[in-house]
């Protein structure tokens, strides 16, 4: 469609200023309209035109309180996805954690809680945590879990208690270590499997590169080690130590390789060095040469034994079959070529055409519609069938009668 072209003088400065103040901003004016953008450019106009525009808005303390209360963000993390501009400028201008203090902690990493989960039966479970939400979750859920298990077999489900303030990750391994003691000094059973101070991470395991190297030895591939050794392969990547242990390990396991040299020059040569033919025939052989660019030592000219048929030879090269589906079947690619070079009359006029569906009786056919819910079935697994019901007049309404159609096979 043809753009609408306008007069010169068109864009006067009252019309420009006129557009620009039914737009939203000045991107949006520049995106709308190009040419009273060029024209306000042009002339000079562009200070007005932007003065009319809205601004855009900016962050300041107060709007960043009144977006935290509007929104309700409970915590730092759905503050800064939620409103990422007004988060961002808190940070920036170091009034956050102000405007953030009645808001609940998440902890991370480096900062921590202990918490505790007390039976009746006198059994207790200390642990810490950085999210006591998802913890409670895990404990209550996965089988894994010794909270968990003893919830099965107790039936009873305590919330756990928080027995500590945020700390820092050292500062909560040894006071996790001694609430254990202190609850198991007090006669309390600990569902506890190790001793406190675990952070559940196996980059705070120690290994040794002697057993490192020993399990890795017992792998075929990463891949192989990741599953079985996941805290060892943390450790490994925390530590930097990929080289060291996995200097001998590849990468995954590589299947051995079935087109070799030997079996690619035999399928090459079936093929009577034809890619086209290749590649329909042997699609494995031809990826396999394709990725490793080697078409040239395949089909290079000096490898080429036979050349280009001719017109007249493919005629009568076609002689040789009997049928159509004979010539289909077992040169495609003479068939392809009389196609391409339009020789179907010269070709095919001495070929018989195989009429399978001349040699069907009608109790073929009826044992057909028995066997078929509805025409289109008939149609894809009893073609035969189907073409010779087709032939005969008597034959077809029957079939039309006694079998529906797919479209109105829910309303028969």
């Amino acid at each position: 469609m043809a753009t609408k072209e306008h007069p010169n003088g068109y864009y006067s400065h009252n019309r420009v200023l006129a557009i620009a103040a039914s737009c939203d901003s000045y991107a949006d004016f520049i995106r709308r309209f190009s040419s009273a953008h060029q024209a306000a450019a042009n002339n000079g106009w562009i200070p007005e035109v932007k003065a009319i525009l809205p601004h855009k808005t900016y962050w300041n303390r107060e709007m960043c309180e009144q977006e935290i209360k509007e929104k309700g963000y409970k915590n730092k993390k759905e503050f800064r996805e939620g409103t990422p501009g007004a988060y961002s400028h808190a940070a920036k201008h170091g009034f956050l954690n102000e405007i953030c203090k009645d808001m609940e902690i998440i902890g991370n990493y480096n900062l921590r809680q202990i918490y505790v989960y007390e039976f009746n039966d006198d059994y207790a479970y200390v642990g810490l945590t950085g999210n006591m939400k998802t913890r409670n979750q895990w404990h209550t859920s996965n089988a894994k879990s010794p909270v968990f298990q003893h919830i099965q077999s107790t039936g009873e489900n305590p919330k756990p208690k928080i027995i500590s303030d945020w700390m820092s990750k050292e500062e909560a391994q040894v006071y996790e270590d001694e609430m254990i003691k202190v609850y198991a000094a007090c006669g309390w059973h600990m569902l506890n499997r190790r001793a406190g101070g675990d952070l559940g991470s196996g980059r705070e395991q120690k290994y040794s590169l002697k057993e490192l190297k020993a399990a890795a030895s017992t792998c075929s591939h990463r891949r192989e080690f990741r599953q079985k050794y996941s805290a060892m392969y943390s450790f490994i990547l925390y530590h930097n130590l990929r080289d060291e242990v996995f200097c001998n390990l590849p990468e995954r396991y590589t299947s051995p390789l079935y087109w070799t040299d030997e079996k690619l020059w035999k399928a090459v040569k079936d093929c009577k060095y034809s890619k086209g033919e290749l590649q329909n025939r042997y699609p494995g052989a031809y990826i396999s040469i394709l990725k490793s660019n080697r078409f040239k030592e395949f089909f290079g000219d000096e490898k080429r034994k036979t050349k280009r048929r001719t017109c007249q030879e493919a005629i009568e090269e076609s002689r040789q079959y009997k049928t159509l589906s004979e010539l289909m079947e077992n040169n495609a690619g003479l068939y392809r070529y009389i196609r391409r070079y339009n020789l179907k009359k010269e070709c095919f006029s001495n070929l018989e055409k195989k009429e399978m569906h001349a040699n069907y009786s009608w109790p073929d056919i009826e044992a057909a519609i028995n066997a078929s819910k509805n025409l289109t079935q008939m149609r894809k697994e009893h073609t035969y069938e189907y073409r010779a019901a087709l032939r005969r007049e008597n034959w077809r309404r029957e079939l039309f009668r006694r079998l529906p159609s797919r479209k109105h096979k829910s309303n028969q």
